[in-house]
């Protein structure tokens, strides 16, 4: 039961039509069930269109020091909002439409702060005087397989 008609399903099947009685009207393969006349006006039908298959799965986050991070690919962009620094951040496998703004504190990717600054010297950094910086952080960039380099996930107050 649906509280309200609103919310009922508007088409209730994938049925096939047996016949066309005129232009606007159809006869169709209907199970014994539904107990109604099997003759339709076309408004009421709906032609069937296979679902698109998805390109990729969405990546699954990797398990660092006992949290779920995902893979940060590249800065595009800072800002300052309300005194806080952000970074517009590129997710790996996810599309531009999936970018976010996350704090700096949520960002452990030094190297991709590094370089982001040092190739874009007019955009707000960690240096400026009008940022104020928060206290932990969750997001990191995580090394691929096969790197040396470790990274820690910011728990405690940056300095």
């Amino acid at each position: 039961m649906v509280p309200s008609w609103k919310l009922d399903p508007r088409f209730i099947g994938l049925y096939t039509i047996t016949a066309i009685i005129n232009a606007v009207a159809f006869r169709l393969e209907l199970p014994q069930a539904l107990k109604t006349h099997n003759v339709f006006y076309k408004s009421l039908l709906k032609r069937y269109v296979e679902p698109l298959k998805p390109s990729s799965l969405p990546p699954t986050p990797v398990m660092v020091d006992g949290s779920l991070a995902f893979r940060i690919t590249k800065i595009i962009d800072s800002q300052v909002l309300r005194r806080y620094l952000q970074y517009l951040v590129h997710w790996k496998v996810y599309g531009p439409e999936e970018r976010m703004w996350l704090p700096a504190s949520d960002v452990n990717a030094s190297h991709l702060i590094k370089a982001f600054h040092r190739s874009h010297l007019d955009k707000v950094g960690p240096g400026c005087p009008e940022v104020t910086h928060r206290r932990e952080g969750t997001v990191m960039d995580v090394p691929a397989t096969g790197s040396r380099r470790s990274v820690r996930l910011v728990t405690r107050g940056l300095n």
